[in-house]
């Protein structure tokens, strides 16, 4: 079964009605058509190439004069059929990815990935499940069984923090306390409260109340009292630290051999999943197609900048999660020389 979820075939509008649409039907069900140009809807020119994409991520199908397209264009829609009827089952039965949203970012971009491939997204939870699994698991079993070689020197920085967290509470404390009173003397009067007229986001008219001394004092107030929470908690998670490295005096061998062999197969974790990041992220640049868009001249379309941007902020978040794994890995490396040469203090770190 098809839908024709809009009689807009202009290719730039339907990166946006296409990713809505997405929501609530399946790929392979939402037909989507190459047309003339200029659209006889927005008035705007698009390549034929961009058009061919945007369609091909639905039925994928033609409403032109064959007739009125030129040489050039017919070859490119010769390819187009060829490789959508290659695509065809990956594209309506693979997995579908929005790997942006047209109606935030400045590009539109999506994927298609087998069942049985691996996509970004795949890469990105795997990430977050090594970090808050694996290694968290890891700091656990640390702190759980005591496991320092120089348990006076960790137990004097903890202590240390401890201290600084409870002088944080205290301060934070005050400062809330005093807001308190200064928002309970608060004379409202001495004040004048303006109204703006302005639009919210679905262009309804409404009066905007500009903020007032109270509004400032209390979000300040908000503020001190969550810094106090914070301290209060990390103040209790270094009392816990504190005494569970305080009543182990001694690791036994066995769990220093547990702890190494975990350090070990979150290594070999680590190391693996980097090898088919750097794996995907090639495939990926090898066989994506950045397409321009022609822009008429009384409208507009997104071209080179940028999906130059986009390709910028695929790099830099990527590199950034391969440097953040790679980090942890060269920490957890350097942690298991260190119980070896007895010079490991910190583990919390």
């Amino acid at each position: 079964p098809q839908i024709w979820c809009s009689d807009n075939t202009d290719a730039i509008d339907r990166t946006k009605i296409q990713y809505g649409t997405s929501f609530g039907y399946p790929v392979s069900a939402v037909g989507a058509h190459v047309s003339a140009v200029p659209n006889h809807q927005t008035g705007r020119s698009v390549s034929i190439d961009t058009r061919g994409v945007v369609a091909m991520s639905g039925s994928f199908g033609y409403e032109l004069d064959l007739g009125k397209v030129s040489e050039a264009e017919k070859n490119t829609i010769k390819e187009q059929i060829k490789t959508f009827k290659k695509e065809a089952e990956l594209i309506h039965n693979g997995l579908y990815y929005r790997l942006s949203d047209p109606y935030k970012d400045p590009v539109a971009a999506w994927e298609f990935v087998s069942k049985d491939g691996v996509s970004f997204g795949d890469l990105k939870d795997e990430a977050a499940g090594i970090m808050q699994n694996d290694i968290e698991s890891y700091k656990s079993f640390v702190i759980q069984n005591g496991i320092t070689s120089d348990r006076d020197k960790l137990l004097k920085q903890f202590r240390y923090v401890l201290n600084t967290n409870n002088d944080q509470a205290v301060r934070s404390r005050g400062e809330y306390a005093i807001m308190l009173d200064g928002i309970s003397i608060y004379d409202p009067s001495i004040t004048k409260v303006v109204f703006i007229p302005a639009l919210d986001s679905e262009n309804v008219f409404y009066m905007n109340r500009t903020k007032i001394g109270i509004d400032y004092l209390t979000e300040d107030a908000s503020k001190a009292n969550l810094a106090g929470d914070e301290a209060e908690n990390n103040a209790h998670y270094y009392e816990y630290l504190i005494s569970q490295f305080g009543n182990v005096t001694n690791s036994e061998d066995w769990i220093l051999k547990a702890a190494d062999k975990r350090c070990e197969e979150i290594i070999s974790k680590v190391n693996d999943f980097c090898e088919r990041a750097v794996a995907v992220n090639d495939e990926y640049i090898s066989s994506v197609s950045y397409e321009g868009v022609e822009i008429s001249s009384i409208s507009y379309g997104q071209g080179l900048i940028p999906s130059a941007v986009a390709i910028a902020k695929i790099t830099v978040i990527w590199a950034s999660v391969l440097y953040v794994l790679w980090l942890a890995c060269s920490v957890l490396q350097k942690k298991k020389r260190a119980w070896k040469e007895g010079k490991y203090t910190d583990v919390n770190s």
